[in-house]
């Protein structure tokens, strides 16, 4: 490892290893998660990397230390772990939309400062030029014009596409077409804000997340020492565990003893002394001592527990209402050619009723909604379940850390810990809900059937389910799901089951287990379980306010498109006209970046009557 240059809190190193994109990818990962590091850039192509950080929190001694540890753990592991490659991709999505709003930002000024000084020059007035920007437009617009440009050049389908957006970037350039370039502008804004939102929160879960979490103790037959990730662990293996790790898998204790922590692993609130031939269980933690165990029941694998994404309602209505006013455009611009035999005429009548701001309407309006939940230190997952949240008829809460908070952690001689106690604002997370009119409320936990009572009736909760196991609340869950659209609100491994059944699974950053954190449809940042009402109220507005926007660009369409048949428009202004619809349902989703999570009972009430 070289030193390139060094300033205070600022160093670049040149790694031989980083030439390979793989292990750059892994230390980048890596160094966000160490304390004190602020910024990090690693360039595989010049094999270099630079480091921005905390003097006081990190030495440059240390830092170097830590790099060589990485590099050499990097040998031990085989891959990167799903999250960390959804934050590489996060990050490049970032600056691709950085750098396309700075192009076209840059674009935008010089057509202006040109046309000040030079005015247009006369190509940019050409007839066939405007033509083909509008062929373009429309074909890009209507998918059956898509699909029929696609089958025309069906042996070339990559290349079909290449060439619709080299064209579009040629006219725009030919056109000097200062409002397109001012209009990609605002999408690639609100795609930047989007991005950086969703780098800054899985940054977050990244640096929370154990680094032995997925890397576990073993030896081969021949004795030799390594570490293998967990999800290499098959039934039979023997594994070695100390103090302060999580229990990865269920086993059976072959050597030692140690404090046992169940909260995350069964839902109970004790911690119990477990020797030789005792029973653990993935998710609990050693308090104390170390053990060598036997592996019994695979781990929970994350991949497949994953929902599929399934697609909005909205997107559904998009698509049938691009698909349905495909054909009458091109009816319409038939008709007005053959009664007037004005060909220009014709094609601003498909330009106007271009359905490609309905589209734009759903898109920006979701960038926003991200960017709002971001704002409130909200991290959504899965976007495609602001329907099901808004319309949520049943919560389902686990009792132990989620409505209840644990006491002292000191162990009394039987080592049992304190009794847990409710949270301060979990009786006024259960009103609220009930005020917005989510009535059907359960309890599900690992906990006896005396404690899970007594927990459900001081916040006035009807259904109780105790004595659970991680697939008993699977299996209520999913019973559940049957008839109403339920959300499920989490912190621990035996959760995981009823997380992947509901329509909508939450956790609390600070208060579940890694897996929740990387699992979970939404994770809460601030330890405030009102935040989850929140959730739910902001995620009401912004689904409300993008169908509006939908509506409001469809109703644009439609209204200059009946218009135009009347009224003779110059293709010129046609494309005008359709470019401002795209612009003002990017304003207008600008909006839902200001929407507050207050006074939303009538929207509440009103939204549960929409009919998709």
């Amino acid at each position: 490892m070289q030193e390139i240059s060094t300033l205070p809190g600022r160093v670049r190193y040149r790694l031989p290893e980083i030439l390979n994109k793989e292990i750059a990818n892994y230390i980048h990962v890596s160094l966000e998660k160490l304390v004190g590091v602020k910024y990090t850039k690693v360039n595989h192509h010049t094999s270099s990397v630079l480091i921005i950080y905390d003097s006081n929190k990190l030495s440059k001694q240390n830092l170097e230390y830590r790099i060589r540890d990485i590099v050499k753990l990097k040998n031990k592991k085989t891959n990167l772990l799903q999250y960390e490659e959804s934050y590489l991709t996060a990050i490049n999505n970032l600056k691709k939309s950085k750098n396309r709003l700075f192009f076209y930002g840059v674009l935008y000024l010089l057509f202006k400062l040109k046309t000040s000084i030079f005015g247009r020059f006369s190509i940019s007035r050409n007839v066939r030029l405007l033509i083909a920007a509008s062929a373009i437009t429309t074909i890009e617009g209507y998918p059956l014009l898509r699909r029929l440009f696609k089958g025309i050049s069906s042996k070339t389908p990559v290349f079909s596409d290449i060439l619709l957006k080299v064209t579009a970037m040629a006219l725009i350039f030919l056109r000097e077409d200062g409002t397109g370039c001012l209009l990609l502008c605002l999408k690639y804004m609100n795609d930047y804000l989007r991005y950086s939102t969703e780098v800054e929160y899985l940054k977050l879960i990244n640096q929370t997340i154990l680094d032995n979490s997925y890397m576990v103790r073993t030896t081969t037959k021949e004795g030799l020492e390594l570490f293998i990730p967990t999800s290499s662990l098959r039934i039979g293996d023997i594994i070695y565990l100390n103090e302060g790790e999580f229990i990865p898998a269920d086993g059976v204790i072959l050597e030692g003893a140690a404090a046992i922590d169940e909260v995350f692993g069964t839902g109970q609130i004790i911690v119990r002394n477990k020797e030789y031939n005792h029973k653990v269980f993935e998710g609990e933690k050693i308090i104390s001592g170390s053990i060598r165990l036997e592996v019994m029941e695979l781990p929970i694998n994350i991949d497949n527990l994953n929902k599929s994404f399934e697609p909005l309602h909205l997107q559904e209505r998009v698509v049938r209402y691009q698909e349905t006013i495909g054909p009458i455009s091109i009816v319409l611009a038939m008709f007005k050619y053959l009664t007037t035999g004005d060909f220009l005429s014709a094609l601003s009548i498909m330009l106007l009723l271009c359905p490609t701001a309905s589209e734009l309407a759903v898109n920006a309006g979701m960038n926003s909604y991200l960017h709002l939940l971001g704002k409130n230190r909200i991290f959504l997952r899965n976007p495609n379940v602001i329907e099901k949240v808004a319309n949520i008829e049943h919560m389902a809460f686990d009792k132990t850390g989620t409505l209840t908070q644990i006491g002292c952690k000191t162990l009394s001689s039987e080592l049992k810990l304190p009794k847990d106690t409710v949270r301060a604002e979990a009786k006024a997370l259960i009103s609220s809900l009930k005020s917005l009119g989510i009535g059907n409320l359960s309890l599900l936990t690992g906990d006896n059937f005396n404690r899970a009572t007594e927990i459900a009736k001081e916040l006035d909760i009807k259904n109780i389910y105790s004595n659970c196991s991680r697939y008993d609340k699977g299996n209520v869950i999913q019973k559940i799901k049957g008839y109403d659209t339920v959300m499920m609100v989490g912190d621990g491994v035996n959760d995981l089951e009823a997380m992947k059944n509901a329509d909508v699974s939450v956790g609390i950053m600070h208060e579940c287990s890694d897996k929740v954190k990387l699992y979970s449809d939404c994770v809460l940042f601030d330890d405030d379980l009102l935040k989850l009402r929140d959730f739910i109220i902001l995620s009401n507005k912004s689904e409300m306010a993008i169908n509006s926007h939908f509506k409001f660009s469809k109703s644009y369409n439609i209204g200059f498109g009946l218009l135009a048949i009347f009224i003779p428009f110059n293709p010129y202004y046609a494309k005008t006209l359709n470019t401002l619809n795209s612009m003002l349902v990017m304003l207008l989703s600008k909006r839902i970046e200001y929407l507050k999570p207050t006074n939303f009972q009538n929207a509440i009430n009103y939204n549960r009557t929409q009919v998709y």
